[in-house]
């Protein structure tokens, strides 16, 4: 063989290894992380990542009012919505002084009713009435552990001047905070007719906002963010739009279960197509780029003609936990579910597969996935060095296979959990699978 020829080959055996040892490290920690993108994944044979469907729940009495949001507590969820008082005979308008916000109460997130509430000792039927703030009034319950208030919101329109802050101590009564706009109106980005979303971020250590922009003629997003739901950023752009597409209600929000993970489940708006709407999804972890791992719709309108129309599409901001197994998307008149961490999932057919993860540093004792198999499929899970070499107690032959349908299932090597003889060590993941699904995964700490 030509000495040139053996010295490139000796050069990339000797360069490989190292390569692989500068590689970054992903920060993983103790954090779920789902399979929404190729975040966790390195290299990927005869698998694919898979955007899993929803299940329509059949229910008649969810609110069917616009730009909703439900907030589970401990004891009950609650859906805020816009409504409409009886006696207003004015026009359309948005932020007309017919709008009103209503809410409706439910202790299993199936069965709803409206909630009177009294409010200056009197009993009427909604949350809050101001216009034109009920166009799109939109709360969250503030996680910021410093705040002196439980409930925040963001509401306000263009002709409004901007977006007002309103707070609450229970999530009923809502004040708004002085007579001027925290995010003011801007002739670059006067776009706050939607759905105005804003959550304190416990991975960003901020509040964060989203709001619509119109940029280069099509709907889209732009992002603030506030130390103190009071002082503002100057706003930039986001528009994951695809080329010609608007983005009519971000929908974006922390997953309940990983808040480091943003996801959008957002209105694809297409003007051209009668007016219709569908929901795509698309997730983020630094709150910038967003990711559109998958380009088709995430929810269709489908066979309910009532849903071809303008505006029948909008997803109630936040995803939240029906029961233990399932996720509840909510929209107007409609409640959908799917699987608990199970948007998308990194899939194997009948036809064995594996991937690699890229490297991260083992803090924990513990793997816990989130998985699903046929009975004639599996997951085996490896432990690798930096190398890809296996590491010893941890490779495919110690590993106990995985066959089932759980939610949480702690993974095993001859029978034990225990990880911590290679804790603090640099490793990767060599996840081989067939007929199964791997929808999450994370490290546990047990001291």
């Amino acid at each position: 063989m030509n000495k040139n020829i053996l010295l490139v080959i000796t050069l990339i055996l000797l360069y490989i290894p190292n390569q692989l040892l500068s590689q970054d490290l992903i920060d993983l920690g103790s954090k779920r992380e789902l399979f929404l993108d190729d975040y966790l994944i390195d290299t990927a044979i005869d698998l694919e990542l898979k955007m899993n469907a929803v299940q329509e729940v059949k229910s008649t009495n969810i609110p069917n009012g616009y730009y909703q949001t439900i907030i589970k507590t401990d004891s009950l969820y609650r859906i805020y919505y816009r409504g409409n008082l009886s006696s207003w005979k004015g026009g359309g308008y948005d932020g007309n002084p017919g709008e009103i916000t209503k809410s409706a109460i439910s202790k299993d997130g199936y069965n709803w009713e409206e909630e009177s509430t009294d409010l200056n000792d009197s009993i009427i039927d909604y949350i809050y009435y101001e216009p034109p703030f009920n166009h799109n009034f939109t709360p969250f319950k503030d996680l910021n552990p410093k705040s002196k208030h439980a409930y925040k919101a963001l509401a306000g329109t263009k002709p409004g001047g901007g977006l007002f802050y309103f707070y609450s101590d229970d999530g009923i009564k809502f004040e708004k905070n002085g007579n001027d706009p925290v995010i003011k109106n801007d002739s670059t980005y006067n776009e706050f007719d939607s759905q105005n979303i804003a959550f304190w971020s416990e991975s960003e250590h901020q509040y964060v906002c989203y709001f619509r922009r119109s940029i280069d003629g099509l709907r889209s997003f732009a992002r603030t963010t506030s130390e103190d739901f009071v002082n503002w950023s100057k706003p930039i752009n986001i528009f994951p739009n695809f080329e010609g597409e608007h983005l009519y209600a971000s929908g974006i929000q922390p997953y309940f279960r990983a808040p480091q993970i943003y996801i959008a489940l957002s209105t694809r708006f297409f003007p051209k197509h009668g007016s219709s709407t569908d929901i795509v999804i698309m997730n983020s972890r630094d709150g910038i780029k967003f990711n559109r791992t998958f380009k088709e719709a995430f929810i269709r309108p489908g066979l309910n003609q009532e849903k071809w129309g303008n505006r029948s599409n909008y997803i109630t901001l936040n995803v939240v936990p029906l029961d233990d197994s399932y996720i509840g998307i909510f929209a107007r008149n409609s409640l959908y579910k799917i699987r608990m961490d199970g948007f998308s999932s990194i899939n194997a057919t009948s036809k064995e597969g594996c991937f690699i993860t890229k490297p991260f540093k083992l803090t924990g004792d513990q793997l816990e996935i989130n998985y699903s198999t046929s009975a004639g499929g599996y997951v085996n899970i490896e432990i690798l060095d930096a190398n890809n070499n296996p590491i010893q107690k941890f490779s495919k032959d110690s590993s106990d296979e995985i066959i089932g349908d759980e939610i949480s299932r702690i993974v095993t090597w001859e029978e034990s959990t225990d990880l911590s003889s290679i804790k603090n060590k640099t490793i990767k993941l060599r996840i081989t699978m067939k007929e199964a699904d791997l929808y999450s995964l994370k490290f546990n700490n047990m001291n």
